[in-house]
């Protein structure tokens, strides 16, 4: 896709001056960009399109990617293991605790939406 993407027309779901950001986003901060984007559900899921059209070299990328990779798959079953040490009775709960977790990594998209109704030029 890379530069590509500068050909697009805009639409509801794609605007070219996210894309600008995001290009300038990951010239400055390239590195933290790729591991701490691994967080974040939306930006883990254009993370490689991203580093592709900002030319980031691939060896680094692979390395960066890695290591946020890591860093994510750790905290997530560390957390998950620790939190159940704690409170076992959790367990009784996992089909609520699931769901919830579902909407939480929605809210930023929720606030994004109402952001835009509210400031619709943004």
């Amino acid at each position: 896709m890379g530069k590509n993407l500068y050909k697009k027309h805009d639409s509801w779901y794609f605007k070219k001056k996210h894309l600008q950001k995001a290009e300038q986003y990951y010239h400055k901060k390239g590195k933290t960009a790729i591991i701490t984007g691994k967080f974040i559900p939306v930006i883990r899921t254009f993370n490689p399109i991203l580093s592709g059209i900002c030319n980031i070299n691939l060896p680094l990328y692979l390395i960066f990617t890695s290591i946020g990779t890591a860093l994510w798959i750790c905290t997530l079953v560390l957390g998950a293991y620790f939190i159940g040490k704690k409170f076992p009775e959790l367990q009784n709960y996992i089909h609520l605790i699931i769901p919830g977790i579902i909407l939480l990594s929605l809210i930023p998209l929720v606030i994004n939406y109402f952001q835009k109704e509210k400031n619709p030029t943004g």
